[in-house]
């Protein structure tokens, strides 16, 4: 079955789509203090977790550093609340690469371990005196559910040391391609469009794959799926499909 007619996919995704929306999607109950438990992540100094559940996309548990770091009590947080603290610029960036993780993880739900790097990146997020951190956000898979295709993510925000006062986010890895989805429609997934941006500026698959924290061999998936999807022959030609269609945005 496509992923896009998957039930649980498409009720994360309608989850993820809601939970930028004001009063749509109901906030979870915050959390008691017997969830807030540094647990064995071994958090840093400079860095807190926290878990969180698709479907139901609610917060299972926070370390007791996100008081610390932002100074905000992690009683009063629901997942939505936490989401509200990323700067209004990287929104759009934050829930388009959710979905892409989502549909990455229910595409290959039975072949990703628990443990396995999911999703990386950088955005602004709010400290109670109102000025904007900058962190790097990464996920890992922490749990499956092989009954429904449910899963949780456990998630480190670490607090980036040369730039802690928030600006602009211009990693090259936090490509925001939501942009090209809404202007052309395209037969590639939002991984897949990251990939083709990279292969433009002539990066090579280890070093994509350093980029999206993911494997070699996952970037290599990812451009024969992009081929086979096009029927294309090899990487100069689907380059030039990308520039065709209007497909690149580095």
């Amino acid at each position: 079955m496509k992923v896009f007619t998957d039930k649980p996919y498409q009720e994360i995704i309608s989850e993820i789509d809601q939970l930028f929306v004001e009063n749509i999607l109901n906030s979870a109950p915050p959390l008691n203090r017997n969830d807030i438990l540094n647990k064995d992540f071994n958090c840093a100094d400079n860095q807190f977790c926290y878990i969180s559940q698709f479907p139901g996309f609610k917060l299972t548990f926070i370390s007791n550093n996100f008081q610390r770091i932002l100074e905000f009590d992690p009683v009063d947080i629901s997942l939505k609340s936490l989401f509200k603290l990323i700067h209004p610029n990287d929104l759009s960036n934050v829930s388009s690469s959710y979905r892409n993780a989502c549909e990455f993880i229910i595409n290959n739900y039975a072949a990703l371990d628990t443990g396995a790097n999911i999703l990386s990146l950088k955005f602004g997020l709010k400290h109670r005196n109102n000025e904007y951190l900058e962190v790097l956000n990464t996920n890992y898979l922490y749990e499956k559910r092989d009954w429904n295709k449910s899963f949780k993510l456990l998630s480190y925000c670490t607090l980036l040391p040369n730039r802690q006062k928030w600006t602009s986010n211009t990693d090259a890895s936090a490509i925001n391609l939501e942009t090209v989805k809404n202007r052309r429609q395209t037969p590639f997934t939002l991984r897949e469009l990251e990939v083709l941006n990279l292969l433009t500026i002539g990066k090579s698959s280890h070093e994509i794959g350093t980029i999206l924290h993911i494997s070699k061999h996952t970037v290599d998936t990812h451009r024969r799926k992009m081929l086979s999807k096009t029927k294309l022959c090899n990487t100069p030609e689907l380059v030039a499909y990308g520039l065709t269609h209007g497909l690149i945005t580095s």
